[in-house]
């Protein structure tokens, strides 16, 4: 079994030992169904392929505009949700311990989880051991030497894949008063790249906007989760609050019913229209029926939770709804009639996706 030691304090009274460190951190799995990185009710191609064919062939032969080509493609393709570039996960190191000399009074004076714990009646030996597990070897290390105030060996620097694992020991270890002025320097140096789509670094983000209570930061994010996110938000495991990840996904869905009933209704109102001609109405009404089936926006109506269902993938499938081109006849002449399908779904449900905003953090309910 290998060992490193850091004496931080030679003086110390506390001998931390971190066992079984630099396991796997924050995984993720692109494979499950947590991360929904699959976009089924959006592939029409397929749903069309599953259609029983019944008198295909004869209305083919009916039809003048019929010419034999292959199934149409799907607007929207599913996409895998992107994984992140710096996902540089370390192996665990079997076997191996790191030992560190400490300052009682250093550690009591920065974190309430030491204060329990070393403040108690078991104060006999001038060295104490305790026990830590799992944790980011560098990680640990950097939050040691600013809780001793080693000053000049804390960088101003780091990555982000560093930064989510100190915010994870902070958490835990209570101590975000002595970190704040470093974490507040390392977001600085790294807000700059911030994701706009839905993968992991946007998961380790939001881990590091709850931990140090960056609210701006925090609602920035939270947008771009209510956006794209499929599903339940996946924590991997971070200090993401149970009921900001359900606050999340209630906004998601309530998003998304805004955007299905107003598809509905607006085949509702197509259906009993008078303002304008019968044709009119009826070519409107074809259009929509038959672009909603394609994308599974009709049979069957989606429901709640709306799982594979973001914001953004299902308003860029609305944005990809054609509008219908034709003219209307006025005696001897023809005009192109002004009724056209973009005009309705403009004004009413692509609107709402653009309306999306992130959570304040400061707001408690949500």
């Amino acid at each position: 079994m290998g060992s490193t030691r850091y004496d931080l304090d030679q003086d110390g009274d506390i001998e931390l030992i971190l066992r079984n460190p630099n396991v796997p951190f924050a995984e993720w799995h692109e494979d499950s169904p947590d991360e929904w990185s699959f976009w089924e009710p959006l592939a029409g191609g397929k749903q069309m392929a599953k259609k029983s064919k019944g008198f295909a062939r004869l209305f083919k032969s009916l039809d003048p505009g019929y010419e034999p080509e292959g199934l149409p493609l799907a607007a929207n393709n599913a996409k895998d949700v992107p994984a992140s570039e710096s996902n540089d996960i370390t192996t665990t190191d079997d076997g191996v311990e790191i030992h560190m000399r400490l300052s009682s009074k250093h550690l009591i004076l920065a974190s309430t989880y030491f204060q329990k714990m070393l403040q108690g009646p078991w104060e006999e030996s001038k060295t104490r051991t305790l026990e830590a597990f799992d944790w980011d070897a560098d990680a640990m290390l950097i939050l040691m030497n600013i809780i001793h105030g080693r000053i000049r060996r804390v960088s101003r620097s780091i990555s982000l894949e560093m930064l989510a694992k100190i915010a994870s020991l902070v958490d835990y270890y209570d101590c975000h008063e002595i970190v704040e002025l470093y974490a507040d320097c390392w977001i600085s140096n790294l807000k700059h790249n911030l994701p706009k789509e839905y993968s992991r670094d946007l998961v380790l983000w939001l881990s590091i906007s709850c931990v140090f209570s960056q609210g701006s930061l925090f609602q920035t994010l939270t947008k771009v989760v209510m956006k794209e996110a499929r599903g339940p938000l996946p924590t991997l495991n971070l200090p993401i609050p149970q009921h900001i990840v359900d606050a999340l996904d209630q906004r998601r869905q309530k998003s998304l019913d805004g955007i299905i009933s107003g598809l509905h209704d607006l085949l509702s109102y197509f259906d009993s229209r008078t303002s304008c001609s019968f044709e009119c109405s009826s070519i409107l009404l074809g259009a929509l029926t038959r672009q909603m089936q394609r994308r599974g926006f009709l049979n069957p109506k989606p429901t709640r939770p709306y799982l594979g269902y973001s914001v953004a993938e299902t308003t860029k499938a609305l944005c990809s709804f054609k509008s219908p081109e034709w003219a209307s006849r006025r005696g001897r002449f023809s005009d192109k009639h002004r009724c056209s399908l973009d005009n309705f779904m403009d004004a009413t449900v692509k609107s709402i996706g653009d309306d999306v905003e992130g959570l304040k953090l400061e707001e408690k309910a949500f």
